[in-house]
């Protein structure tokens, strides 16, 4: 049985545990192109507006030892590499079993004066090492 296995089993979509912030959105998901339709459709926004869409987020261990960070059930990004490592090995020493939670902040888009625009990320309000909320 592999870590995501022994860590989350197959009831975890079914318990949600929050996670526990302080305000900063210091930590940035990595939101590669293929996510920011979706994110730009979440945002209400397209790339040429600035914005801050405040939200929910939804951290999903995935088979392969990715993190996907999940919004309004569509996948938008994952946490960088080493910071899953961390994020699973953590998980593991709280005895963690189940997705989490955490409030986050969809954030970009620009208008260049050459036409560019700017693309969407995600920015999750979290301790690190992370901790549950309320413990």
């Amino acid at each position: 049985m592999g870590l995501v296995s022994k860590l989350f089993g197959s009831g975890a979509r079914k318990r949600l545990i929050s996670l526990q912030g302080n305000g900063e959105f210091a930590v940035e998901a990595d939101c590669e192109a293929i996510y920011q339709p979706s994110l730009e459709k979440i945002a209400g926004h397209t790339p040429d507006e600035v914005c801050e869409v405040p939200c929910h987020a939804e951290l999903v261990p995935e088979p392969n030892g990715r993190v996907s960070v999940r919004i309004r059930d569509q996948t938008v990004g994952c946490l960088k590499e080493q910071m899953a490592v961390d994020y699973l090995n953590r998980a593991t020493s709280l005895g963690l079993q189940g997705l989490a939670s955490c409030d986050a902040m969809i954030v970009g888009g620009w208008g260049g004066h050459d036409g560019e625009e700017g693309t969407f990320g995600v920015k999750l309000d979290l301790v690190w090492p992370i901790r549950v909320a309320g413990q």
